[in-house]
């Protein structure tokens, strides 16, 4: 009872305290005491209890402050009253499977609660030092898919860590430590939910996208979202119903003019290929105009924001790059990292803030935010701090947020594909699940396809769509892509996709002697004939950032010679080299 008396003495002096901030560091600073009460009663083996401990533990203050803007009184919200009756409760309304972690020193937890109650308790197998090095581990995964991790050191990947074939060595690694002890737990329905409650450096985990040890991906056999504890859920879900219907159905935002502190040191942003395309094409989707350019400043978007019942917005996302005129927001008590960057006017650079949509009461049902790290944030013991917990606090009791930039035309198809299952009545959850798989099919790296994720409430969205075919229609390479963008991101095709997706490029003949401009033009004239190929290689071009974060600047040299190893390689495996290319 020792543990229990430290832990309500310690909430009773977060109660004291008025600030959000301050309350989120002091609570962040007694994390210890739950994850040693929790320690002591798996020690003892039970289960159930601590389970309700790694729950009291995580996202206190985030719980408060919704249940106080649903209107329940503050005492209540003070005084600790989710049981593991409640999460019961939570798994069966949602009718959904939760998956929740907790990182305890040496060890990972993970508890399986199911719809009827059920709940079962596993270790993970993943090493001390592994578990110490976690968020080291996790980028290196995202790296391997093609990700360029701007917030970090660039991490250079072993030839053994690198894809090959279709299969990802840190996605199957991920897998091992994170479903692989509860794969029999879970529902053998791809079509049920299964809702992971990250905790930590897990928040940055791609859960769609890892591979077992036959490479198949999650996401093909089921349907996975998140949220930042079982509480949040319980209270986005409470959210959606108090939502009151606006008129105004969408509001679609993009590639907002860019102020020209932005455009340089330590920003260096630019307009994303195809973005306006991808607007537009959605915009008529939603059978409204997109708010683009100089017209997507701050003041014009909050004001439609808060009267829309589906946002989408595609714009640059920082993460704490920010900072005012002379300021330093880490000199700000209280700051919230994340930035939507809109377009400037007189009175604003364009930077939409976090706290400043805190401030905000939204009635959308559900907000899509296509932009770089907007699902990222300050990661600490009360959850993720950022965009996301915003707007959820704002009154938005869905979100779809990415953890990368996956491209403007795979996020075109992707978009368009969730759009239009949603209008045919499936549930948010499967409308995204299914729209990943779907886009897929046409952009097979796993960067293109699984950086979006649900979270909060997922019951369908009353829609009509239109004009879906034209949407679904291929791009082509960029007249103005340097030969050198275009051999590169060919020749990552290589490494990405399972050889039968070039299959036919022994038409392609390419030679050792070719420079640099002839590669370019003949892959070019190829892809005119292999459009999904094509379309594959301009997604890769209108990413911002470098196609691979590990690899250094290389010469025109390296470029061709790296390209024609790759290709004929592949013609090896293929079995279809001939003596021209012996």
């Amino acid at each position: 009872m020792q543990y229990l008396s430290i832990i309500k003495n310690t909430e009773s002096l977060l109660a004291q305290i008025s600030d959000e901030s301050q309350k989120i560091v002091f609570f962040d600073s007694q994390i210890q005491i739950y994850q040693d009460y929790q320690k002591d009663l798996v020690n003892k083996k039970k289960f159930a209890q601590a389970l309700e401990i790694s729950e009291r533990g995580r996202t206190r203050v985030f719980v408060e402050s919704l249940k106080e803007r649903l209107g329940i009184s503050k005492q209540e919200t003070k005084t600790w009253t989710f049981n593991i009756e409640n999460i019961k409760q939570v798994a069966q309304s949602q009718n959904a499977t939760l998956v929740e972690y907790s990182i305890v020193y040496e060890g990972l937890y993970i508890w399986v609660i199911q719809p009827t109650g059920n709940i079962e308790f596993r270790r993970s197998p993943i090493t001390e030092d592994d578990l110490d090095n976690l968020e080291t581990l996790i980028l290196r995964a995202r790296v391997s898919i093609g990700i360029a991790e701007k917030d970090n050191q660039p991490l250079k990947l072993n030839p053994e860590e690198k894809p090959r074939d279709g299969h990802f060595p840190w996605l199957q690694y991920l897998y091992d430590i994170l479903i692989a002890p509860i794969a029999d737990l879970l529902p053998a329905d791809p079509e049920a939910r299964v809702i992971f409650i990250p905790h930590y450096a897990l928040y940055l985990v791609p859960f769609a996208s890892l591979q077992n040890p036959e490479g198949r991906y999650l996401i093909q056999d089921h349907t996975p979202l998140t949220a930042p504890s079982i509480q949040v859920l319980e209270t986005t879900h409470a959210q959606q119903q108090r939502l009151h219907r606006t008129q105004k159905k969408a509001l679609v935002v993009a590639e907002p003019t860019l102020h020209p502190k932005f455009q340089n040191n330590p920003y260096n942003l630019r307009s994303y290929e195809y973005m306006q395309e991808a607007a537009q094409t959605i915009a008529r989707i939603l059978d409204t105009l997109p708010i683009m350019g100089d017209s997507a400043t701050k003041v014009a978007v909050i004001t439609q924001m808060l009267q829309t019942r589906i946002v989408h917005i595609f714009a640059h996302g920082l993460l704490d790059e920010y900072q005012p005129e002379d300021t330093n927001l880490d000199d700000i008590p209280g700051t919230i990292p994340g930035t939507i960057v809109l377009a400037p006017d007189a009175d604003s650079d364009g930077a939409l803030n976090a706290a400043e949509i805190l401030d905000q009461q939204i009635n959308a049902e559900i907000v899509v935010l296509s932009a770089c790290s907007t699902g990222k944030g300050k990661i600490t013991g009360d959850g993720i701090i950022g965009l996301s917990r915003c707007f959820i606090l704002a009154g938005v009791p869905s979100l779809v947020v990415s953890l990368w930039n996956i491209g403007a035309p795979a996020a075109k198809v992707l978009m368009t594909e969730f759009y239009q299952n949603l209008a045919n009545g499936e549930n948010r959850a499967s409308a995204l699940r299914h729209a990943m798989l779907n886009t897929k099919t046409r952009f097979p790296k796993p960067e293109s396809w699984s950086g979006f994720t649900l979270i909060g409430e997922t019951q369908p969205l009353t829609l009509t769509t239109q004009n879906i075919e034209e949407a679904l229609r291929t791009m082509s390479i960029p007249e103005h892509a340097t030969p050198a963008a275009i051999v590169k991101a060919f020749t990552d095709l290589f490494d990405y996709y399972e050889p039968q997706f070039l299959s036919q490029i022994q038409g392609l003949d390419l030679q050792p002697t070719d420079s640099l401009e002839t590669l370019a033009a003949k892959i070019k004239a190829w892809c005119q004939t292999h459009p999904n190929v094509e379309e594959n290689i301009e997604n890769d071009l209108s990413q911002m950032g470098p196609n691979d974060a590990n690899e250094e600047e290389e010469t025109p040299e390296e470029i061709v010679r790296r390209a024609y190893e790759k290709y004929l390689e592949n013609l090896n495996r293929l079995g279809q080299t001939n003596e021209k290319q012996q």
